[in-house]
């Protein structure tokens, strides 16, 4: 992908997540758009798994949001689990390679979040950018 399609990826990222509010949610949005199948409800129950789960520092909101958005098209496209699998495999490797093997979003993130007020400011000023730009250039 070329320097200026990567940046309107991640500028489209970046103003998805401030319309949406949390990192879970955002990127099962932009994958279940992109896959041309929307989940409104799916998308809005997600939240809780963002800031490491029900802002625990667990794994990633990211990296859930993610993997539910591309389990939920492979299930839907139940004959092409390949392709699905190659999708996860490319997220999970981008992934990886971005947080150095760590899942823990508290490890990730340098903090604790008590809320996900706090989880979505945090977020909002800045903070996962590279690791948003990573994961909405891979899907």
């Amino acid at each position: 992908m070329g320097k200026i399609a990567s940046e309107r990826v991640k500028l489209k990222a970046k103003r998805t997540f401030i319309k949406k509010g949390t990192c879970s949610r955002t990127f099962f949005y932009i994958l279940d758009h992109e896959f041309g199948h929307p989940r409104d409800e799916e998308e809005k129950a997600i939240d809780p798994l963002a800031g490491g789960i029900l802002q625990e520092g667990y794994q990633c909101g990211m990296l859930w949001g993610a993997s539910m958005a591309v389990g939920a098209e492979a299930l839907r496209k139940i004959e092409n689990t390949k392709t699905s699998s190659n999708v996860i495999s490319a997220i999970k490797k981008a992934f990886y390679e971005e947080t150095d093997y760590e899942m823990q979003c508290n490890k990730i993130c340098g903090q604790q979040f008590n809320s996900l007020e706090e989880h979505t400011e945090f977020i909002k000023k800045g903070g996962c950018k590279k690791l948003i730009g990573v994961l909405a250039d891979t899907s």
